[in-house]
């Protein structure tokens, strides 16, 4: 991904969320949708600390997808509604990747539309981190 420019990571991110839509791979679906979340939120991050001048990066790395929401969110990086979309997100993907019940699949628990609304609101999010850097 080094090599990728940002604007083909973000074309990257939309397609394989569409396409899990379209499988209805949930599990790929979400564990992607966090993953993008976890990647673009650290370098939204990263270009507010380059902006402000604030020399804390390195900390960055180490950061959970939880923590990197809710510090977007209090250096007004995104708004309530995306932070309140990435938490419901990172929840449903926390509930699929770690089952209370072994062997219970995400088809049996959830509907489909609640899934695939969820992972359409993973791409509005992405999409806020784009819109604030500007690519």
């Amino acid at each position: 991904m080094e090599n990728e420019s940002f604007k083909s990571v973000y074309e990257r991110a939309f397609r394989e969320i569409d396409a899990a839509i379209e499988k209805e791979d949930w599990f790929l679906g979400f564990a992607n949708s966090v993953s993008y979340l976890e990647h673009l939120g650290y370098w939204l991050l990263r270009w507010y600390c380059i902006k402000e001048n604030i020399e804390i990066k390195k900390r960055l790395k180490n950061l959970k997808v939880s923590t990197i929401a809710l510090t977007l969110y209090l250096l007004k990086l995104i708004d309530t509604d995306t932070f309140t979309k990435m938490n419901t997100i990172i929840k449903e993907r926390n509930k699929l990747i770690h089952p209370i019940e072994p062997g219970l699949s995400y088809r049996r628990q959830k509907e489909k539309e609640k899934a695939i609304k969820l992972l359409k609101d993973a791409k509005h999010c992405i999409a806020k981190f784009k819109e604030k850097i500007g690519h």
